[in-house]
């Protein structure tokens, strides 16, 4: 028989044996663990390893030096003047070989010459004219190539302007025809004939060159003095009406040694009224390259200088005049002869007044009145004489 103390102690036993069964699968869950955010976090480095890393971070944050450029931003590298003869005819070929080196748009100066494309221009490649020079101009960087046939000048000949920006210039000419040569002379009037086949080196500081196919029999000139003509001054007066309307007098003194020809290429639509040398009427014939003036051969009692007077007056009918105000574009004839200085004188109606911009200077003493220019322009040759001149009448009210 069990006594009271040991069953109150066996049932104390069971109900924490219960207990500990009811409670023991809740302490065997495990407890939820709180993980920090990496903001939170906490890195113990040491001060070598802190100056290590940045020291690392200034030398990524530092812009590396810009490589350096090219010294120019484009060259020619080389030109190459080319005389052929198609059926007895010269043709003069150039052909342009640049480079650019930067990597955007640039441009070139090719020199002062009138030509035709002969082969199809590369869509990246553009040709303009400023102030008389003819512009390369490049969009893409590398190499380009362009060839252009060259215009004669108003005589036939050739003349070849090297760009000062070229390397290396060449010139290469075919075997002339039978009973012909090739004369080449220099800036300084010497020159060289040949009948055969021939290639030469021209230098910039001899420039500018000239071709001329000549007889072989032809007695060589040397020397400036002893070659062609030479315009010591050429005076230009122009007079505009308000329909457009333009009357030009020339009168120009040549030094010649024997009798020879003026060369002219006039305004497109102009025409010679009249012409006279040594005051006398002279003849003139109209050709494909432009009008020749018949000059005689200078009179040579004591006057050790040969000069020769000509006068000529063309006409030209122009673009009218607003009333108001406008632009207009006026060219002078073209020669291939040099003219050591020239004088332009434009008047146009009265009451308008006048600016100019082109490649001619004003005069040290300014025209008198408001609608008067007065231009001047020294050494020039086989190149085209041009202004802009804008006008503007006083009074803006006037339509």
């Amino acid at each position: 028989m069990l006594k009271p103390t040991s069953l109150r102690n066996r049932i104390d036993l069971l109900i924490g044996v219960l207990i500990f069964t009811a409670i023991a699968p809740l302490k065997s869950e495990s407890e939820p663990v709180w993980v920090p955010k990496l903001e939170d976090s906490q890195v113990f480095i040491t001060y070598g390893e802190l100056k290590r890393l940045t020291d690392q971070a200034a030398i990524a944050q530092k812009v590396p030096a810009p490589l350096p450029g090219p010294v120019v931003p484009a060259c020619l590298t080389q030109v190459r003047y080319q005389l052929k003869f198609e059926k007895n005819t010269p043709q003069l070929i150039a052909t342009f070989t640049a480079e650019n080196l930067s990597s955007g748009w640039t441009s070139l100066p090719l020199g002062r010459f009138h030509a035709a494309a002969q082969d199809a221009v590369l869509p990246s490649t553009r040709l303009a004219r400023l102030d008389d020079q003819v512009l390369l101009i490049l969009e893409k960087p590398g190499r380009a190539e362009l060839g252009l046939n060259l215009a004669p000048t108003a005589d036939g000949a050739f003349e070849i302007h090297l760009p000062m920006q070229s390397a290396l210039n060449s010139l290469e000419w075919d075997a002339p025809p039978p009973e012909y040569a090739v004369q080449l002379t220099q800036a300084d009037g010497t020159s060289t004939r040949h009948d055969q086949a021939g290639v030469v080196s021209l230098k910039p500081d001899k420039s500018p060159w000239r071709l001329d196919l000549v007889e072989r029999n032809e007695t060589l000139s040397q020397g400036l003095a002893q070659n062609s003509a030479i315009v010591t001054e050429a005076l230009f007066q122009t007079q505009m009406a308000q329909d457009g309307a333009q009357l030009t007098s020339v009168s120009v003194r040549l030094e010649q040694s024997t009798a020879t020809t003026l060369p002219l290429i006039l305004p497109d639509g102009a025409e010679i009224l009249r012409c006279a040398a040594l005051g006398k009427p002279i003849s003139s014939h109209s050709t494909s390259a432009g009008v020749h003036l018949t000059l005689p051969a200078p009179p040579t009692n004591g006057d050790q200088t040969h000069s020769t007077e000509v006068t000529f007056t063309y006409f030209l009918r122009g673009a009218a005049l607003h009333d108001a105000e406008g632009e207009i574009d006026l060219v002078l004839p073209r020669t291939s002869l040099l003219i050591r200085r020239l004088d332009w004188t434009i008047e146009l109606p009265e009451g308008l007044q006048l600016t100019a911009t082109g490649n001619l200077e004003p005069q040290a003493s300014p025209a008198p009145k408001s609608h008067v220019l007065q231009l001047s322009r020294r050494l020039c040759r086989d190149d085209v004489t041009q202004t802009r001149i804008t006008y503007r009448h006083p009074n803006l009210n006037v339509r």
